[in-house]
């Protein structure tokens, strides 16, 4: 049976917004009301081909990309905001330094709480 290629992998991102009270907010970030944390949706199998991913923020974040090397997390990223945007990813797979997926995580599939 052949090897999976990169474009096989069946992988998306998920994210999760939790509300942060008012007293536990960071100073100077007040106006951030939830921690965000975006995750690789992905099977432990394809999670263990993978290097890195990065995470491209709201071009007013600073900085506005993060780097996760974890699989055990999901390859999660956490921030503070205080609202949502679209946010897009690339994943760099170990076995194949040369080739990259980008993903899109539409703001609309956010799960805010």
């Amino acid at each position: 049976m052949p090897s999976k290629t990169q474009a096989e992998y069946q992988i998306g991102l998920m994210a999760e917004g939790t509300f942060i009270p008012t007293q536990l907010r960071q100073p100077g970030l007040e106006l951030n009301t939830h921690k965000i944390t975006v995750l690789v949706n992905a099977n432990p199998e394809t999670l263990s081909k993978i290097e890195r991913v990065t995470g491209y923020l709201d071009p007013t974040f600073s900085p506005s990309f993060i780097s996760s090397y974890s699989s055990e997390d999901n390859f999660a990223i956490s921030f503070t905001a205080w609202g949502k945007f679209d946010i897009k990813a690339k994943v760099y797979f170990k076995d194949n330094k040369d080739k990259e997926k980008d993903l899109l995580l539409s703001q609309d599939n956010w799960i805010v709480r």
